[in-house]
């Protein structure tokens, strides 16, 4: 199924039910039509043939043309009926075996619902009325990757038509004028791959504004002849992404620069709506996510969730407001690392420091704003260990009496209070363990794995472990900053896949090797090693902002 829609298409006040699908040989696509309130009955249905040879639709909406509409209506066989058109989004011709035709993406179908005999027309059928073929007038061959409809006057009829351009970095719209539609108007995205589009008007100032969630980062070198090519490497493909918000601006034609929006890896979808808040108030953002596949020009493939199908699949909200404002970094030059605890050392004498202050609402603001930067010298303290744990016997909970280590498994694979980890004793019992593996160990370690048949030299994880092992009732009153460390073994396993024939995916394991606290571990299994973790408090001998740090470790 390539798309789906339940709407009211006759304006009967039932729901009906539109769909775009594809035949298993790929070789036609059929449109879809069940109409309520019993969309069962033969007489409620309707199903248009249209071959691959005449384009793909690659996206289906409802929304009202602006004909003259005819019969219909509740309670009288004839009268006006506002009916839902269906707008299609059409490729060059298909073949199977050979692919699309040399072509445009951006050619653009119309079907008017007829009230009256309660069909839509063939679009592939000589002289069919109420058929409207028009072109979106992109400049280039690129497939669109996305494409949205609006009526923005409340007239009834749909006059906005919005689509990601592309790889080119732009949104291109077109707006209805008369009966014709003025094209090739664009809006700077950025270097991204949008994934789709849609369009509301998010802060509730009567203007349409567009939200495009960025399903890849892209890459732009400008070559020896000044022309710039677009590239996607592995980093690309690795990176966090974000929903870009752009707003159309309330002095004047046009749209400002993007409001981004870190989201996760890879947005699909974003849908505004009043999720919280009063009836004025900005609206909320439901991001969807998924996890996907892609495939180089030598037929390596980069799976997402590295074969765990649906482990990214889900939804977010992003809360917004109509002004706000934050500072989103801090730097301070000259520095040095400190590498052994990751932290940013100062001498004395002259500092540069810069503040990047963000307008992260979504109304445009102007003017000045002070930042008032305080130096303070901490001196002496007292350190208070909250709560230790080396999982090889020693728990010291005495400053924290209701700490309290809890599992949680979120797919149902165990029942409330248990999970996959388990300290793992007498590793070096049985058997001499080569140096690299997780067992040369010599002392117990909290682990997720488990062996194959009680042989600690075959071990593994379970498909899909969403899990999660949470110290509860930490409590850090009375204490200025808290720090947490972690002793633990992190997994730089990696794959090469690759397809030998079609549907027949191999992979080949490479195992890194890293090294903690000067011991050798082989990272083909994970776990948190030597136990190291220790929650630990100190009280200043002055007020101080309490700051969370986060360590990342990297191979």
């Amino acid at each position: 199924m390539e798309w789906f829609y339940n709407h009211d298409i006759d304006d009967d006040g039932d729901a009906d039910i539109v769909m775009n699908v594809m035949d298993a040989t790929a070789s036609n696509q059929y449109i879809q039509i069940y109409r309520g309130p019993d969309p069962t009955l033969i007489t409620a249905q309707q199903t248009i043939i249209v071959p691959l040879t005449h384009g793909i639709y690659t996206d289906l909406m409802l929304g009202h043309w602006g004909e003259t509409v005819l019969g219909g209506g509740i309670g009288a066989p004839t009268g006006d009926c506002e009916d839902l058109d269906i707008w299609l989004l059409r490729t060059p011709p298909y073949n199977t075996g050979v692919g699309n035709s040399v072509g445009h993406y951006d050619n653009m179908t119309v079907l008017e619902f007829d009230c009256v005999q309660g069909q839509y027309p063939n679009p592939i059928a000589p002289g069919a009325q109420g058929v409207h073929d028009f072109k979106l007038d992109a400049e280039h061959n690129y497939p669109l990757y996305g494409i949205d409809i609006k009526d923005t006057d409340d007239n009834g009829e749909i006059d906005l038509i919005a689509a990601v351009d592309g790889i080119t970095g732009n949104l291109s719209y077109a707006t209805k004028v008369g009966s014709s539609w003025d094209t090739q108007n664009y809006v700077l995205l950025g270097d991204f791959k949008g994934a789709s589009i849609t369009i509301e008007d998010i802060n509730q100032d009567g203007e349409m504004d567009f939200f495009v969630p960025t399903e890849l980062t892209l890459t732009r070198v400008q070559d020896s002849s000044s022309q710039n090519q677009t590239y996607l490497f592995l980093d690309n493909l690795r990176e966090i992404n974000s929903v870009e918000i752009i707003l159309a601006n309330p002095a004047g034609p046009g749209y400002l620069s993007s409001l981004s929006f870190d989201v996760g890896r890879r947005p699909t979808m974003a849908v505004p709506g009043q999720l919280a808040g009063g009836e004025n108030s900005a609206f909320e953002i439901v991001i969807g996510q998924r996890d996907y596949s892609y495939r180089f020009a030598n037929n390596a493939m980069w799976l997402d969730t590295q074969g765990w199908p649906g482990a990214g699949d889900f939804l977010s909200v992003l809360s917004l407001d109509n002004e706000d404002m934050g500072i989103t970094s801090v730097t301070v030059a000259p520095a040095a690392r400190n590498p052994a605890t990751g932290q940013a050392q100062i001498g004395e004498g002259s500092r540069w420091v810069n503040v990047t202050v963000k307008n992260t609402g979504l109304n445009p603001i102007s003017g000045s704003i002070d930042v008032d930067l305080e130096v303070k010298e901490v001196l002496g303290g007292t350190d208070t260990v909250v709560y230790s744990n080396n999982f090889d016997g020693v728990t010291d909970s005495t400053n924290c009496a209701n700490c309290d280590l809890v599992k949680y498994s979120y797919t149902g694979e165990y029942e409330d209070g248990l999970s996959s980890w388990h300290i793992e004793t007498g590793s070096s019992v049985t058997q001499n363990d080569s140096w690299w593996e997780a067992d040369s160990n010599p002392t117990n370690y909290y682990w997720a794995g488990m062996d194959y048949q009680n042989n600690d030299n075959q071990s593994g994880y379970y498909n899909n472990m969403d899990e999660a092992v949470i110290l509860q009732n930490v409590d850090l009153s009375g204490a200025d900053a808290a720090f947490l460390d972690l002793s633990l073994m992190c997994s730089a396993d990696y794959f090469e896949l690759y397809l030998a024939e079609q549907f027949d995916v191999r992979a080949v394991s490479k195992f890194g090797v890293m090294e903690v606290d000067g011991n050798k571990y082989s990272s083909a299994v994970a776990g948190i090693m030597n136990a190291g973790l220790e929650f630990l408090t100190k009280v200043l001998t002055q007020n101080t902002i309490l700051t969370m740090e986060i360590c990342t470790l990297k191979l």
